[in-house]
């Protein structure tokens, strides 16, 4: 994030008790709007479907289109995740949007939205879904803040701020038994970037050290939109890129890799035989082929008189 937009965050402005919020009302429009219009499409939307809507597969993220990170968050697929969130969102985001100023709020949400669904994406390799992520980044700033900003305090009451914090760790809790599969990679980053956008604005002797952590955070968010070896499908797709590339050798690197994470045999088999065949490499051609077979027979037969005719 450029210099001169994080100071635009950072930079305490004069207290805004009373006023709009319009872009507190355009964020919690355009999720319901958006929500709607996805409930009235198929029970089951298909990737194509839901693009309509700007929520795109975590390939076209990697692929360059950052700016999904962003409208993901305004994306919700049920009804009391919409409720939740938009009901949440309006409560804070009116009263941080007046304290800040439209311009500044507008500048938080949209880096909110942008590392919290970057670190959900490098964690789960699939795109997040909802506001949840700026729930609790705007959270996290008027816990920080709520001594400074008496309005905050107002607003986040302590069973407001337990209830957010048990929410959280139930929420790890739930997913880590395998009841429910929620962003709490998402929840994590959001709170601590609103967190250090707090500390930021603090006159206190470690806001220096906030705001380089906040720096630093949003560089590591726009490395995880781009960088994700521990993620499956990052090294599918990325095995997928090189071997379209020419790249022969680091793509059956990646491909062997993917398959330690879990990526289907058949289809690493698959091509890997195809890679290796590139490469004029007829034994691990052959190689890989055999192990297709085991899991895969009729792909394997195909494929080796596919490549008997090459």
């Amino acid at each position: 994030m450029p210099q001169d937009i994080l100071d635009a965050v950072v930079v305490a402005s004069p207290a805004r008790s009373e006023g709009s919020a319009p872009f507190t009302v355009l964020a919690c429009t355009t999720a319901i709007i958006i929500t709607v219009g996805i409930m009235a499409g198929p029970s089951q939307p298909t990737w194509d479907q839901m693009a309509k809507w700007r929520y795109l597969p975590a390939d076209r993220i990697w692929y360059g289109a950052l700016w999904a990170l962003i409208s993901s968050a305004f994306v919700h697929v049920a009804l009391w995740h919409l409720v939740f969130n938009v009901y949440w969102l309006w409560q804070f985001g009116r009263v941080v949007e007046r304290e800040l100023g439209s311009f500044r709020f507008l500048v938080f949400v949209v880096g909110t939205a942008f590392v919290s669904s970057a670190f959900q994406l490098a964690a789960s390799g699939d795109t997040g879904i909802g506001a949840s992520g700026v729930v609790y980044g705007l959270l996290g700033l008027m816990w920080r803040s709520k001594k400074e900003v008496p309005r905050f305090a107002e607003i986040l009451g302590p069973d407001t701020t337990s209830l957010f914090f048990v929410w959280l760790v139930a929420c790890f809790v739930a997913t880590r038994a395998g009841f429910v599969s929620i962003g709490n990679t998402a929840h994590l980053t959001g709170l601590l970037f609103g967190v250090l956008v707090a500390e930021s604005r603090r006159a206190a002797w470690h806001y220096r050290l906030a705001r380089g952590s906040l720096g630093l955070l949003c560089a590591l968010s726009l490395l995880a939109a781009h960088f994700n070896p521990w993620s499956e499908r990052w090294l599918e797709h990325f095995a997928m890129k090189l071997h379209r590339d020419g790249q022969y050798e680091r793509a059956a690197l990646a491909y062997e890799r993917s398959l330690e994470f879990g990526a289907d045999s058949a289809w690493a088999f698959h091509n890997l035989a195809l890679t290796y065949a590139s490469m004029g490499d007829s034994t691990r051609s052959a190689d890989a082929l055999r192990r297709l077979r085991a899991t895969a027979p009729t792909e394997a037969d195909s494929l080796q008189l596919r490549l008997r005719r090459r």
